[in-house]
């Protein structure tokens, strides 16, 4: 039952962010949640830990793909420490969104907030992706062959009684 509510949480959270006319990011879905909520929700049903997990590292890797410079700007810590420490810090700032807590995260492991590594420009595009019109990463192609099951025929005697 936990599960499935940890699962409708997650479902029910939009993660998305756009930048507007100014550059400014907005920040929704769980990004938005004030510390006291998620370390409240966390205590009450320890399976939500796993959303809060996953939304820090979607977070982090979309990071690494939007901000050119580095290809892993938390390189060096793993999901544990990561969520601990964002845990940590909605408990010691109750008031903090969970955004501010991810951020704090950056400033810890790379000295600067998120607004200023994603103020690098991202370098042009090499011309290998931009030759022909032709994707720069080719597309593969799954092939599973399901092989058919062996069956031996067994040779039935009937014995005469």
């Amino acid at each position: 039952m936990n599960s499935l509510m940890v699962f409708g949480l997650a479902l029910n959270m939009p993660v998305a962010n756009a930048l507007d006319s100014k550059g400014s990011v907005m920040i929704n879905g769980l990004g938005q949640r004030v510390c006291s909520k998620m370390t409240a929700h966390v205590s009450e049903y320890p399976e939500a830990s796993d959303v809060y997990a996953a939304y820090i590292d979607g977070f982090a890797s979309a990071i690494n793909v939007t901000v050119h410079g580095k290809a892993n700007y938390l390189e060096g810590t793993d999901k544990e420490s990561r969520y601990m420490f964002v845990l940590q810090h909605c408990e010691n700032n109750p008031a903090d969104t969970l955004f501010q807590a991810i951020n704090q995260l950056y400033v810890k492991e790379t000295g600067q907030p998120i607004n200023e590594l994603s103020a690098q420009r991202s370098p042009p595009p090499s011309k290998s992706a931009v030759s022909a019109g032709k994707p720069a990463i080719k597309p593969t192609k799954l092939a599973v062959k399901a092989k058919k099951p062996e069956v031996k025929a067994k040779k039935i005697v009937k014995k005469s009684n």
